[in-house]
């Protein structure tokens, strides 16, 4: 199953469940090292800096933590925001992904597609469409609701999707750093070669309806 930081203070970072060459050929190591080590690592490192200065947040989940953000103090709000969306963004990502590519959706998942986006061709195609459309950096989101429909939402920055009442099933990062060291601008080439390494059995374990 994936993992996410459901911890407390100090947050630390997840162990990647691959090695750094695990996603050639559609990501390099060295971009795994850099996405990894110098802005998933540097989040969390910040989050904790942050919150030493805060003990009544200490026993605050992640989670809860970005759910309400907006009702702490004025003078760590933002930092709560940029560094807990950050480690939250991250670890779905680096979850997003498997060592094990091309796998294919199935079961309760796929039928799910079908019925919310009519194949599996259109949800990718619909993941690029957006992902191309957003201006600067930001995310594509696979999401299930409440009545346990699938929908793409998408968030700019470090934003995350209203998680009280949307469950992630995966993300695609389209910040510059996730894709520039391999394939300079071309954002499309790298969504292309994303959709090879979707987790779609993971992705299946985490999706409850039938």
């Amino acid at each position: 199953m994936m993992n996410q930081s459901n911890s407390t203070y100090p947050f630390k970072t997840l162990p990647l469940p691959y090695a750094y060459d695990a996603l050639l050929p559609y990501i390099s190591a060295e971009t795994l090292l850099n996405h990894y080590d110098a802005h998933y690592s540097n989040y969390v490192r910040n989050l904790n800096d942050a919150l030493s200065k805060y003990p009544d947040l200490q026993d605050w989940s992640l989670k809860a933590l970005i759910v309400y953000a907006d009702s702490f103090p004025n003078s760590i709000t933002k930092d709560i925001k940029t560094n807990a969306g950050g480690v939250y963004n991250h670890e779905i990502y680096f979850q997003s992904m498997s060592s094990m590519h091309q796998q294919k959706p199935s079961g309760n998942l796929l039928n799910a597609i079908i019925r919310d986006f009519g194949s599996i061709e259109n949800l990718l195609f619909s993941i690029k469409s957006l992902g191309m459309a957003i201006v600067g950096s930001g995310w594509v989101w696979l999401v299930f609701d409440t009545q346990c429909r699938l929908r793409l939402v998408t968030s700019e920055k470090l934003d995350v999707p209203p998680i009280s009442i949307l469950f992630p099933l995966l993300t695609l990062d389209l910040w510059e750093h996730a894709y520039f060291l391999d394939r300079k601008s071309k954002r499309g080439e790298y969504i292309d070669a994303w959709f090879n390494l979707i987790n779609w059995k993971e992705i299946e374990e985490l999706f409850p309806c039938g």
